[in-house]
């Protein structure tokens, strides 16, 4: 039992010929296999979107023809045709200045943001026609792209073309934690082929160990309870200060509230600290005012006898700070 499937495109004057999209056919009783199978469907709706994409470019074409201005037809220097890449594949078309479709940008972003780049392109591949249409290196370059128009977007943010939301009287932030790590880039694969030899012939100078990413994240207590997070890539922001300033002014925070923050002995947040235009007060958080404690003790356990002005042991004075 075949079937055919065939598409009319209305031109306005009730004309339009009828253009087959796709043909299917199934053995007669067969109740094995309902309508189109995953291969057959994906076919189908990249014939549609051809046909469609086709005829809506040369409804553009046409009308860009002639002059908007005096009516006479255009001379044309050259023409060509082009790939676009859409979510159901690529539609080769005549000249417009088109490369990829919203849609597709969208769910290639969308994907590789909770997903590895191979598994979202793999994932993609098998429910969309798109197998000639994207590749892992291709998105993983998308992201990026749309990052840094995110990364432009904040940063032309952080210097003043963007006005900040009105101060909220009612809630206001307590506290702001913040810290830091080091984030290792993927090895290259020039990298691990030197990885590779180095443990054959060990001889050689040792591979290199790659770059490093310092990022530094924070997250600040309101007194409703609520939590909000910043982030940014230390060498990517122009100022850590203000860079910070920022952030408070988006969660409304008027420039004379006295705001606590708790980070580690880090140079960096002393930095962003001083640097900043408001009321702020950095202290240690009690991981690292212990281990602080512990470096003291480890010192004193070398002079037992050492007593501190007050005639007490110092290795008592120091547990009784410690302590208290």
């Amino acid at each position: 039992m075949p079937m055919i499937i065939e598409a009319r495109i209305d031109d306005g004057v009730g004309g339009g010929e009828a253009i087959r999209l796709a043909e299917f056919g199934r053995l007669d009783g067969d109740l094995k296999q309902l309508g189109p199978n995953l291969t057959e469907g994906r076919s189908l709706v990249h014939e549609a979107q051809r046909a469609f994409v086709c005829a809506q470019t040369r409804v553009v074409v046409s009308a860009s023809l002639n002059c908007p201005q005096c009516g006479r037809t255009l001379s044309i220097k050259a023409t060509h045709a082009i790939r676009y890449r859409t979510v159901f594949g690529k539609v080769t078309i005549d000249s417009p200045q088109l490369r990829v479709s919203p849609e597709l940008e969208y769910l290639q972003v969308k994907w590789a943001a909770h997903l590895p780049y191979a598994v979202a392109t793999t994932l993609l591949k098998e429910i969309l026609p798109v197998d000639q249409t994207i590749s892992t290196s291709g998105l993983r370059n998308r992201v990026w792209a749309v990052g840094q128009e995110l990364d432009d977007h904040a940063e032309s943010a952080i210097h003043g073309e963007r006005e900040y939301p009105p101060v909220d009287s009612h809630v206001k932030i307590a506290a702001l934690a913040v810290d830091s790590a080091w984030l290792r880039h993927r090895p290259s694969r020039k990298e691990q082929d030197e990885a590779k030899l180095w443990q054959y012939f060990p001889s050689k100078s040792p591979p290199s160990t790659g770059r490093h990413v310092n990022i530094i994240a924070g997250r600040a207590v309101r007194d409703d309870g609520c939590c909000k997070v910043y982030g940014y890539v230390n060498r990517e922001v122009t100022s850590a200060a203000t860079r910070l300033d920022h952030f408070l002014s988006e969660q409304g925070v008027a420039n004379d509230q006295k705001i606590t923050i708790v980070s580690d002995g880090a140079g960096e947040f002393e930095k962003a600290v001083d640097g900043s235009k408001r009321s702020l007060n950095r202290i240690l958080d009690w991981f690292h005012i212990a281990m602080k404690f512990r470096a003291i003790e480890q010192s004193a356990q070398k002079f037992p006898h050492l007593l501190a002005p007050n005639g007490h042991p110092v290795q008592d004075e120091i547990a009784s700070a410690k302590n208290g």
